[in-house]
């Protein structure tokens, strides 16, 4: 993964100053609120899903850098980089083979967030818009603040493990992102105001935890400045 996420740079890298000799290029600070879900997925040695009892992440903050090249009257190709940090609590009850599991944790992560999507705009002066396009999520620095599993052994007998010190897995994983806006612009500079949908794949943290994703509706707001018009 980390292999195609610096391929695809190196690409944006070299094709980037080409395109820009004969289009507009914007570029501005965006910021807001993500109210993130976490999705789980069970690995190969969890066979049944019994109950999932909470699965909260609530509302957190981004901020980082955009950007959108013109390529056509309306067609923008737009990238964005975000920064956030997330702590997820949840407890869920699966089974692995025929042992009744109950995992509680809370983890935090460091997130960045790349976004890549073509962006169509539409009305006079290109006021709304919509886009739809790739993202890529690096989390960073994830840590555990708790974790405790509970089960019964093969001799019937409870047990309880504290992960909480275990270490948790950093790791980057691929989704989607749709979003709306409108972006009213006065000469070269512009505000901006979007909600958007992301979906990324759930990935491994923890050896004793189902696989984590997230799904995402994202509040921002922010200005752009036109530095090629």
């Amino acid at each position: 993964m980390k292999n195609s996420t610096t391929n695809l740079l190196f690409l944006l890298l070299f094709t980037f100053p080409a395109l820009l000799k004969s289009q507009t290029l914007s570029v501005g600070i965006i910021g807001g609120t993500d109210n993130l879900k976490p999705i789980l997925d069970w690995n190969s040695g969890i066979i049944k899903q019994d109950e999932l009892k909470d699965s909260t992440q609530g509302t957190v903050f981004h901020f980082g850098v955009t950007g959108k090249l013109k390529v056509h009257e309306r067609l923008f190709l737009r990238s964005d980089i975000f920064y956030r940090k997330t702590v997820s609590n949840f407890q869920a009850q699966y089974k692995v083979v025929d042992q009744l599991w109950t995992s509680t944790a809370k983890l935090e992560a460091n997130t960045i967030q790349f976004l890549f999507a073509p962006q169509l705009h539409f009305f006079p002066r290109n006021f709304a818009y919509i886009y739809a396009g790739f993202l890529m999520e690096i989390n960073t620095g994830s840590d555990f603040t708790y974790g405790i599993l509970n089960y019964v052994d093969d001799q019937d007998v409870p047990q309880i493990k504290d992960f909480k010190d275990d270490e948790a897995e950093n790791n980057s994983a691929p989704g989607v992102a749709v979003g709306i806006g409108i972006h009213p612009r006065f000469n070269k500079f512009g505000v901006f105001a979007e909600a958007r949908y992301t979906r990324s794949k759930p990935t491994a943290v923890n050896k004793n935890l189902p696989r984590i994703g997230q799904e995402n509706i994202c509040l921002s707001a922010g200005f752009t400045y036109d530095i090629i018009d």
